[in-house]
């Protein structure tokens, strides 16, 4: 069925935004078999109404009837709103003449229970959690809920991916079906992706589901280095016994029983595990790397703490610095953050829509190329 709008709202005189809706369907059987015995959590998962039917929203010019020309814009870990990410889009959009889909990683965005939003629930988690968890810090209101659930259950973090990969393979081909009422079935697209989204981005271009993905490009910001390089302790992201428990987990024997069913072998295990470590399937990796360098491009930042700007240059351009990746690596003469790479205030006087127009006009040179 036809995704239908349900709401049209300008953004500015030249770009509007059209919301629509999408219904994920988890498939029992992509449960690994390992994790049968640990009670009813993958189900409990699975039936969060909010994650399997939610609105998403495409920014586009607004004299656009039928998209031919789409970007997905990939969010960050832990994220709930989408208004640092609204300007991002709108300057895609107006710079490629596409129409960018906001689309939401599982678990997170709109596809999270509300009261993983409440403020008042998570700052009696965060309390909780602090005291139960001797010497934890940057436990917050804003990282409890995912902290809570990625200590509980790490393989939660690759659930989430995995569901959004095969959530974003299902979307493309409802348009290729001309099941989409504002996206043409002939249509082409590329992908915008930051932080964790990155990681999304490199997983559907490198597996190329179908030939999906073949002239398909890939611009990561503050992404792009292995799992074990990223250090995303953060009041925004996550607490520090979730990172731990996280970390373990992939050091862990657990991490190489990941499998799909036979039902949606669509992600090569051997591409998601080469980004677990760096050290772990170097070669392979950098062989996929360097097989796409003419539609990958990076953009880290040098003060990025939680994706480290060496680390990207190390993965992204190999041991040997020979995988033809083109990485820029931008500095800014303000504070800022992974988290909050450009300011929401948008003051004139310090230098923040500057450094997004620096930053977007690279994007959209890459994309227009």
């Amino acid at each position: 069925m036809s995704p239908a709008i349900r709401k049209i709202r300008p953004i500015n005189n030249e770009i509007e935004i059209k919301r629509f809706q999408f219904e994920s369907t988890p498939s029992k059987g992509s449960i690994k078999a390992s994790f049968a015995n640990e009670g009813d959590v993958e189900f409990q998962d699975m039936a969060i109404a909010e994650n399997n039917l939610f609105y998403y929203s495409i920014v586009s010019p607004k004299e656009t009837l039928i998209a031919k020309k789409v970007i997905f814009l990939f969010h960050g870990l832990n994220e709930k709103s989408w208004k640092k990410y609204l300007p991002w889009a709108e300057m895609i959009s107006e710079g490629t003449g596409s129409s960018v889909v906001l689309f939401p990683i599982a678990f997170h965005m709109q596809r999270v229970p509300r009261q993983w939003k409440d403020r008042e629930n998570m700052e009696v988690l965060s309390r909780i959690r602090k005291r139960t968890n001797p010497g934890i810090h940057t436990s917050s209101p804003y990282n409890a809920s995912l902290s809570e659930r990625i200590a509980e259950r790490p393989q939660r973090f690759m659930d989430s991916g995995i569901r959004t990969y095969n959530d974003v393979i299902r979307f493309i081909e409802t348009c290729k079906d001309g099941q989409h009422s504002f996206i043409h079935k002939d249509f082409t697209f590329n992908i915008f992706a930051y932080s964790i989204g990155g990681y999304l981005a490199q997983m559907l271009k490198f597996t190329n589901y179908q030939g999906y993905f073949t002239h398909t490009k890939v611009c990561l910001f503050c992404s792009g280095s292995t799992l074990d390089s990223a250090a995303p302790i953060s009041k925004f992201i996550l607490d520090s016994s979730a990172e731990d428990k996280l970390r373990d987990y992939f050091k862990g024997g657990e991490v190489n029983d990941i499998i799909l069913s036979s039902e949606h072998q669509r992600m090569d295990e051997m591409v998601l595990r080469s980004f677990y470590q760096y050290n772990h399937m170097r070669g392979f990796r950098e062989a996929h790397i360097k097989a796409h360098c003419d539609y990958l491009y990076v953009i880290a930042l040098k003060k990025d703490d939680v994706i480290p700007a060496d680390a990207v240059v190390r993965t992204m351009g190999g041991q040997e610095g020979n995988l033809g990746i083109k990485v820029d690596v931008l500095d800014f003469e303000r504070d800022y953050t992974h988290e909050i790479p450009f300011s929401l205030n948008h003051d004139p006087m310090d230098g923040n829509d500057e450094d997004m127009v620096v930053v977007f006009n690279k994007v959209n040179n890459f994309f227009n190329s």
